[in-house]
């Protein structure tokens, strides 16, 4: 199998650049050892880098899932990490903020600490100087969650080694920026910043639209140096996540994954159900009140209804659930990952379609669908002289493109000035040629020993 190796699978010492994205409930003890085993106990070079979502825990209770992540470890030196909400509380933040940790940071971090984690990760918010310094002092590196670049100047001011782009696909807390807009963005921000504590760069880790290695290629090609996980490792086997969630995830269509500020006051990405469309689509002008009053609308309904509380289960999910088929073990997830990006060396594959001819094109769904299952109808219109490609556009006039528009992408956000088109390819030939070098440095072929 093709090893990847990143800055980031050398700063954990991982074999994989991919990280369990801290889910409350879903992320515990069990699915993070399996995370960062992601092989047998033998071959423990096989891993990623498991992380706890520590939201809702009491110090007490993260010590014991702490412990119970070790005791799963295939190797008691693998690295873990552990996930906390730190938002802003007061001032100019959002009146549904509030101290997740109920006043405990400290003790919390004591317990990070003395378990010797290997990464914390701050969500939600800005981590403290007083945390930032505390774990410093510890040798542990941090990641700060950004929902858009321009959270990147704060969290370098503040002290962190990592960011954590999530992208607007994402489950649970996210913004609204996809991630091929978001990722480039912040790795532009950090260019020319260095680690407090290690000196080296600030890396970025991409999110929220990852469910494969195609997600994994994409992002390092962006930029990013690893993945960071969610939606696909909620449907794995050992997942604290209980059975209809999972369940919920592979029957998860494309429009099936809304956002909502009922259930945090924030904007969170979650499983379509009425009871999130009646809030969305109904009652826009109650939220709007209610959030305005720091209440959280959800929190309001269940005081008044409680007969509700199975019909307003929030399922966190990103959009990557609609391609989501199957609950998996997380080796195997992880596994397939790194497979399927070096599958994507070999994606330029020969087709009659187009001209009746052997023609190397990209594989993309069309011409896989060709490909694969229409072998038989290839063979009969091409010995009639008919090309396939024609014959279907014939009969499917609707995949043209009718009629003029101003296109433009969401990529115009990051347009600043108008170019000679000879500046503008010479800028993507030197920026496609740096890419490509960087991709190619990422695989290298060992054999397991």
């Amino acid at each position: 199998m093709a090893i990847i190796s990143t800055p980031v699978t050398e700063l954990f010492g991982i074999s994989h650049p991919v990280i369990l994205a801290g889910m409350s409930g879903a992320a515990g003890s069990e699915l993070a050892a399996a995370v960062s085993n992601a092989g047998t106990p033998i071959l423990i070079i096989d891993r990623g880098l498991g992380v706890i979502g520590g939201y809702s825990y009491t110090p007490r209770i993260l010590r014991q899932q702490i412990r119970a992540l070790k005791e799963g470890l295939a190797d008691k030196s693998l690295p873990f990490g552990v996930d906390l909400l730190i938002p802003q509380v007061g001032g100019n933040a959002r009146k549904t903020n509030y101290d997740y940790t109920k006043g405990k940071l400290g003790e919390l971090l004591e317990v990070i600490i003395e378990e010797k984690a290997s990464l914390f990760v701050c969500a939600i918010g800005i981590p403290p100087k007083h945390a930032v310094d505390r774990l410093h002092q510890a040798g542990i590196p941090i990641m700060n969650m950004v929902g858009h670049p321009k959270h990147v100047p704060k969290a370098l001011e503040a002290g962190v080694d990592l960011i954590c782009a999530q992208a607007g696909e994402g489950g649970g807390h996210t913004g609204d920026i996809p991630a091929s807009i978001l990722i480039p963005a912040c790795v532009d921000a950090v260019k020319g910043h260095k680690s407090p504590l290690t000196g080296k760069p600030v890396y970025v880790v991409g999110a929220g639209a990852v469910y494969d290695g195609r997600g994994l290629a994409a992002n390092l090609m962006w930029g990013a140096e690893a993945v960071w996980v969610g939606t696909r490792f909620v449907a794995s086997v050992e997942a604290g996540a209980v059975q209809i969630h999972k369940d919920t995830i592979v029957k998860a269509g494309y429009e099936d994954a809304v956002t909502t500020l009922i259930f945090s006051g924030r904007p969170l990405r979650v499983y379509r159900t009425p009871y999130v469309d009646d809030w969305n689509n109904n009652r826009q002008a109650e939220i709007k009140e209610l959030t305005r009053k720091g209440l959280i609308p959800h929190d309001v309904e269940m005081d008044k209804h409680p007969e509700k509380s199975v019909a307003g289960r929030a399922w966190l999910m990103g959009r990557v659930s609609a391609l989501i088929h199957e609950v998996l073990p997380a080796k195997v997830i992880v596994d397939n990952m790194d497979l399927i990006v070096k599958a994507g060396y070999e994606d330029a594959v020969t087709t009659l379609i187009f001209s009746g001819r052997p023609l190397q094109v990209y594989k993309t769904p069309y011409v896989d669908d060709w490909n694969t299952n229409r072998q038989s109808e290839i063979k009969e219109l091409t010995g009639k002289g008919q090309l396939p490609h024609e014959v279907e556009l014939k009969k499917h006039p609707e995949k043209s493109v009718q009629g003029r528009q101003w296109l433009m992408g969401r990529v115009s956000a990051l347009i600043h000035e108008v170019l000679p088109a000879k500046v503008i390819v010479d800028n993507m030939v030197r920026d496609a040629a740096a890419q490509l070098q960087r991709g190619n440095k990422y695989l290298n072929s060992k054999a397991k020993l």
